[in-house]
C-alpha cells in the first residue's frame, strides 16, 4: 500500500522504507544530508549534466545511493503536488517518524526549492501529461445462455484510470479519469508491459548512480 500525504501525494513503499532509514539519530551527518539535497536538486534541475552520487562522499556509498534516489523522489513529488510545508512537516514526523533535526532539513529545503522544480517541470512538460495516482477497477460477469445447469460466462473488467493533469489556466493539478474494458488475457498483457517498463526505469536509475 502506498503512503498518502495529505494533498493526495503517494509515496511508494520503497521510497518511504528508505525514507525512514532517517529515523536513526546520527545516521549520517547533517551536512551529508544536506549535500545529498543539493546534489538531488542539482541533477533535477540540470540533467543534461548528472553528477555522480560518489562525487559528494565515500563514506557508507549504497546508503547514501539509497537515500538520494529516495530524497530525490520526494523533492519533485513535492514540486508536482505543490505540498504545503505543513504538509510536508507532519509527513516526516508523523508517517515516516524522522528524527527532528532530520525532518527540519528535509522540510526547509523542499519548501524553499519547490518552486525551481515546478518551473523545471513545466519547461519539460512533465506537468502538461496526465500523471497517475491510482485505479478503480470492477470485474463483470457476461452470462452467454440461460440454462441453470451449465453457465457459460465472460469475465469482463471495468478499469478506470484516476490522473492528475496540470492545467495552465488554473496553475493546479486537476483530476481526470481514463476508463477501459478488458479481458483476463488482455489484463495480463497490460500488466507484463508495465513490468517490462518498471525494470527498464530501475536500470536506467542504476546506470545514473
Amino acid at each position: 500500500m502506498e503512503s498518502k500525504i495529505q494533498s493526495g501525494i503517494e509515496i511508494s513503499p520503497q521510497i518511504k522504507n528508505s525514507l525512514m532509514l532517517l529515523q536513526q539519530t546520527n545516521l549520517i551527518p547533517n551536512e551529508l544530508l544536506n549535500d545529498i539535497l543539493e546534489l538531488a536538486l542539482k541533477n533535477i534541475l540540470t540533467p543534461h549534466k548528472l553528477a555522480s552520487v560518489s562525487s559528494i562522499t565515500s563514506s557508507k556509498p549504497d546508503l547514501v545511493k539509497e537515500l538520494y534516489a529516495a530524497l530525490s523522489d520526494l523533492i519533485i513529488q513535492n514540486a508536482r503536488y505543490d505540498l504545503t510545508e505543513e504538509n510536508l512537516k507532519e509527513f516526516c514526523s508523523e508517517t515516516l517518524k524522522l528524527n527532528t533535526s532530520y525532518g527540519q532539513i528535509i522540510t526547509k529545503f523542499c519548501n524553499e526549492s519547490k518552486s525551481a522544480v515546478q518551473k523545471k517541470l513545466s519547461a519539460i512538460t512533465i506537468l502538461s501529461e496526465p500523471m497517475l495516482k491510482g485505479l478503480n477497477w470492477k470485474l463483470d460477469c457476461i452470462v452467454k445462455t440461460s440454462e441453470a445447469a451449465s453457465v457459460d460466462t465472460d469475465a469482463i473488467y471495468r478499469i478506470r484510470l484516476v490522473a492528475l493533469k496540470y492545467n495552465p489556466e488554473t496553475n493546479e493539478n486537476e483530476p481526470t479519469y481514463i476508463s477501459f474494458s478488458c479481458d483476463v488475457l488482455e489484463l495480463t498483457d497490460l500488466v507484463s508491459k508495465l513490468k517490462d517498463i518498471c525494470h527498464h526505469v530501475e536500470k536506467l536509475t542504476e546506470n545514473t548512480q
